[in-house]
């Protein structure tokens, strides 16, 4: 009988030790997209300004891309307020925590694939264009005359 039980333990099917809980994956995947939240809409538009700044020393241009980004995140708010109000105005909607936290998520996937599409767009017509150009002599000598005109205008 001893011989069977041996057996049976040795046929159980254990998970290997390399699975990962249920909860890994989720937390994994919140925190990957609240870093790239973070990253896209404060840290990269920082910085974007920044590097764009007119100041010469570090904590003007500091100041400058805080200031920048403090109105362009205003106006944003703005709009924002304007459009929540407008939906909480409307009969038959009832507004609550779980319905703005969609909208904010909808309207975010929305702003980014916009600018993808836009972006994109111009990218698939402006790259091959300019290598084409960019291949032929005329072209390039014609702007290198240009370049030392307006150099020589200067």
């Amino acid at each position: 009988a001893s011989s069977t039980q041996a057996s049976d333990l040795d046929n159980e099917c254990r998970p290997p030790k390399h699975v990962l809980g249920a909860d890994v994956l989720y937390n994994l995947w919140r925190i990957v997209y609240w870093t790239s939240q973070l990253l896209t809409w404060l840290l990269l538009p920082l910085m974007q300004s920044f590097t764009q700044a007119g100041e010469f020393t570090f904590w003007g241009k500091l100041k400058s891309s805080l200031w920048d980004n403090a109105v362009y995140y205003a106006s944003y708010l703005f709009i924002a307020i304007i459009l929540i109000i407008y939906i909480a105005t409307q009969p038959g909607l009832d507004l609550d925590w779980n319905k703005l936290k969609a909208i904010a998520a909808a309207a975010s996937n929305t702003w980014g694939l916009t600018l993808l599409v836009f972006m994109l767009g111009y990218g698939l017509v402006e790259v091959p264009m300019q290598l084409w150009n960019s291949s032929k002599r005329g072209y390039r000598l014609n702007q290198a005359y240009f370049k030392v005109s307006k150099m020589w205008g200067e």
